[in-house]
């Protein structure tokens, strides 16, 4: 993990970001695969409802700093359960939550209309 600013160079906000290798194995890959699990088992538990509009690209999401890059940009590393942005989003808190407990700061993306 690196402490980098977010966006662009001075912005002034530093944040703490994970590197490819730590998203791909690991410790902090362990702990994304056992959130997955988790989404998908509340996803499960809720009928596998999908109620809400039509979105892509959500999901949680986490800061992330390329090779040899300076700045930090979210992303996203749990993509959605159901096209459906509420019951997605309901079936990631659990997730999140989890990832928050191990000292991940998650959070979620909401992606966008199709």
């Amino acid at each position: 993990m690196k402490t980098v600013p977010m966006y662009y160079t001075t912005s002034g906000n530093d944040v703490d970001a994970y590197t490819l290798p730590e998203l791909r194995e690991g410790k902090v890959y362990n702990l994304l695969k056992e959130a997955e699990r988790i989404m998908h088992d509340e996803w499960e538990a809720n009928g596998h409802d999908d109620r809400g509009s039509c979105v892509l690209g959500a999901g949680i999401e986490v800061w992330h700093v390329k090779p040899r890059a300076r700045i930090a940009k979210p992303l996203v590393v749990i993509r959605q359960v159901a096209q459906g942005n509420v019951s997605s989003h309901a079936a990631a808190q659990p997730a999140i939550e989890f990832l928050r407990e191990q000292g991940i700061d998650a959070r979620w993306n909401d992606g966008r209309m199709d």
